[in-house]
């Protein structure tokens, strides 16, 4: 396989998104979403996509990019190629590593579906350990009644919720920070592989100057003023019927009070609204989160297993 790293190529940049998208459907993005999401990478670190070929047809897709850490310099390798060929998926982890040990990698991370047995082999052949599992689960809003969750909104005393979208045309662009304290706060308890890193500041803000990020759908929930909560949503472009959570949590000292609950039920409410169907999130096996979203309805439809090996 010959691989050609992808600068302004925009044929291939939608064939690699085309293969991407086949493996993870359930947040699938259109070109003009990921060329607007490259712009906004950070600067301080490196990034290299690459379109893997056969007889001029791109048959794979691969991303070499660094991740933020506490310590060393750990790449992250996005590898994908058809299900049924995990030949090309070897492949390209092979020149992805390649390519990492040339950016000066400490260790590699990755991640994969479960049930693509074929190509657990592959990293596990490679020297790949598993470090984490996150249950995909999918909640098919057509069984899903809202009413219970407006109640309890309702039922909060002191509770209110609304949009970062709102928020914003209230306070002003100073709310964003209100909202990345609030991230940060979070951040810590939510389970990884890697030791959390605090996101700076101006990194966090560029995310809102993405005109394909609905502010709308980013639900944010107050007690007494406060802001203690959020829930946030996307909807899929290239399947409207589609929609991924993003960060569902709670300042740790307002946890155990339902709030989580409820403000997750009127974000699904909001998405039931917009005519999403299914609704999916990934969270780890063994976060009080996951317990909550199968209290919600959601069923686990495959799992997401992180995995990882010194460079």
């Amino acid at each position: 396989m010959q691989f050609l790293r992808i600068e302004n190529e925009e044929a291939l940049y939608r064939a690699t998104l085309d293969i991407r998208n086949q493996i993870v459907y359930t947040s699938a993005i259109t070109y003009e979403e990921a060329i607007e999401h490259a712009k906004h990478f950070p600067a301080d670190r490196q990034i290299e996509r690459y379109a893997g070929l056969e007889d001029g047809q791109v048959v794979a897709r691969l991303v070499v990019e660094e991740d933020r850490a506490t310590e060393g310099k750990p790449i992250h390798l996005a590898a994908t190629a058809a299900p049924d060929r995990p030949d090309r998926l070897k492949e390209a982890l092979l020149f992805g590593m390649e390519r990492g040990n040339a950016l000066g990698a400490t260790r590699f991370l990755a991640d994969l579906r479960s049930d693509l047995e074929d190509w657990r082999t592959v990293y596990h052949s490679l020297g790949f350990e598993e470090a984490q599992r996150n249950p995909n689960s999918q909640l098919d809003l057509a069984t899903f009644d809202p009413e219970p969750w407006l109640a309890r909104a309702r039922s909060l005393e002191g509770f209110e919720v609304t949009s970062v979208a709102e928020a914003v045309a209230r306070e002003g662009e100073a709310f964003y920070e209100r909202y990345w304290k609030l991230h940060m706060a979070i951040g810590p308890d939510i389970p990884s592989p890697e030791p959390f890193v605090e996101t700076p500041y101006a990194e966090f803000t560029s995310w809102f100057k993405d005109p394909y990020l609905d502010q709308t759908t980013l639900f944010i929930g107050l007690l007494n003023g406060e802001l203690v909560a959020c829930s946030e949503f996307g909807r899929n472009r290239v399947d409207p019927t589609r929609a991924t959570t993003y960060l569902t949590g709670v300042r740790r000292e307002h946890r155990r009070k339902g709030i989580a609950a409820t403000l997750k039920g009127v974000a699904l409410t909001k998405a039931k609204e917009l005519g999403v169907r299914y609704v999916t999130t990934d969270n780890e096996e063994n976060n009080p989160m996951f317990d909550l979203n199968i209290q919600l309805g959601f069923r686990e439809i495959f799992a997401w297993i992180f995995v990882q090996r010194p460079a």
